[in-house]
This record gives structure tokens, C-alpha cells and sequence, in this order.
């Protein structure tokens, strides 16, 4: 148990950000989950909805510091590379 004034403040500080970022993150991996299954779908439309869905989540992640900015920027760069992928490997109809 924290002991000083300061010391409290930053518990009280923790709990809260903990709390709002817990949610940001589950947000987060929904967004992915949505994002998996339009790619294994190789619907070219639902797969540029959920891209774009992703990467704002993404972004606003990393400017409410839930994650890092790098990181934040490496995922989305990762997600265009999945999505460019599943896009090109549809099969022409």
C-alpha cells in the first residue's frame, strides 16, 4: 500500500488509465478478430472496411499512449501487408 501523498495519487492514476486502456485493448482485438475473418473471407470490400477500421483504432491507441507509437505504426504497416497479400492471392474470376 502506498504510503505518501504522491504514492496514492499515482495509485489512484494507475487504476484509472488502467481501466480506460483495458477496454481501448479489447477494442483493439476485436478489431483484429473482424479483421482475420474478412481477410480469410477475401471479400476485397469488406477487407478495405476493416483495414481502414483497424488502423484508426490503431492510430488512436498510440495517441491515447495504449501502445507505442513505433508499434503502433509497425502493426498497421503489417496490416496493409496482409491485406495487400490476401488481395492478390484471390483467385480472378
Amino acid at each position: 500500500m502506498a504510503h505518501t501523498k504522491q504514492a496514492l495519487k499515482r495509485a489512484r492514476q494507475s487504476t484509472t488509465r488502467r481501466t480506460s486502456h483495458k477496454s481501448e485493448r479489447a477494442a483493439l482485438k476485436t478489431a483484429m478478430k473482424r479483421l482475420d475473418d474478412a481477410l480469410k473471407s477475401g471479400d476485397e470490400a469488406r477487407i478495405a472496411v476493416e483495414v481502414k477500421s483497424m488502423q484508426q483504432k490503431v492510430d488512436k491507441a498510440a495517441q491515447h499512449n495504449v501502445m507505442h507509437k513505433n508499434a503502433a505504426s509497425r502493426t498497421k504497416s503489417r496490416i496493409a501487408a496482409r491485406a495487400k497479400k490476401a488481395v492478390a492471392a484471390k483467385p480472378a474470376s
